[in-house]
């Protein structure tokens, strides 16, 4: 049995000590290790103890009661890391790695529902070097109803045309003022209020349409039956995309959040007055 053990141990060190020799020509320093125990929670602290302040992974998207039941790394990592996490999809255009390759994303999608979460989210994905040239969409999916994300939910209380009207109003003033902030200076920035009763489909059809090549959502992280029974945003767009997705719980990132985001506040406020008639 121990020799069993030790042999996985030894095959493990020569796969991470071959992929940092093969990363190594990329010129970013690598520091192989490995780690024991209970995988998301190993990794989540290291990633405390280390100061690291992205995390990449690959996702397999599975769906169904095969995740409700069994779960899965990304899925624990996505809900207890409190820093992004970039996720991969593997898919049949996914080459082997070549750290001479390009790998750079050349258009974002930041999905904004007008909180703290989602705009930490955007911080974090337009200061990775990958997206240091990228074009910006941003995006806010509004429901038509008010206090419900859907329409079977019994306190859902359908708008009329001008409430709508005023709503989208809001929303638009809130999203130019976020295209406005000093982070996303110098970029080309598009913006886009969709009406949706259900947020993630509206994501992916945008994505497709816009041609990003990483999606941006922020995620409470929440775990238990509520999300067996409901889902969340952050998970539904997870496993209808094989495009990359910047996800974050709310906490951590490349920097303690600060109120970059000073003028859209303003831009909403004023929106808001609107709305409010």
């Amino acid at each position: 049995m121990e020799g069993g053990v030790l042999d996985d141990v030894d095959r493990e060190s020569a796969y991470v000590d071959g992929l940092a020799e093969r990363l190594a020509a990329t010129g970013v320093e690598i520091r192989p290790a490995l780690l024991r125990g209970r995988v998301a929670e190993a990794l989540s602290q290291h990633v405390e103890e280390q100061g690291v302040e992205v995390v990449v992974m690959s996702t397999h998207g599975r769906g169904g009661i095969q995740r409700a039941w069994l779960g899965s790394t990304t899925d624990d990592m996505v809900r207890q890391c409190h820093v992004p996490v970039l996720l991969v999809r593997p898919c049949a255009a996914t080459h082997d790695l070549d750290p001479s390759a390009e790998r750079v994303f050349h258009r974002v999608l930041a999905a904004l529902d007008g909180g703290e979460i989602a705009e930490r989210a955007l911080m974090d994905a337009v200061r990775l070097g990958t997206t240091s040239d990228a074009s910006v969409v941003l995006l806010h999916v509004m429901s038509p109803s008010m206090a419900g994300s859907a329409p079977y939910l019994p306190n859902a209380i359908p708008q009329s045309n001008d409430e709508l009207a005023a709503r989208e109003a809001y929303y638009k003033g809130y999203m130019e003022g976020v295209s406005r902030c000093e982070l996303l200076a110098g970029r080309e920035v598009e913006t886009r209020v969709v009406v949706d009763y259900d947020p993630a489909p509206a994501i992916l059809e945008v994505a497709e349409e816009v041609g990003a090549d990483l999606l941006v959502v922020g995620t409470h992280g929440r775990g238990g039956l509520s999300r067996v029974l409901l889902g969340s945003v952050a998970d539904k767009v997870i496993r209808g995309t094989t495009r990359a997705v910047l996800v974050h719980r709310g906490s951590g990132g490349f920097r303690r959040w600060v109120d970059l985001l000073g003028r859209s506040r303003r831009a909403t406020e004023r929106a808001g007055t609107i709305a409010g008639g």
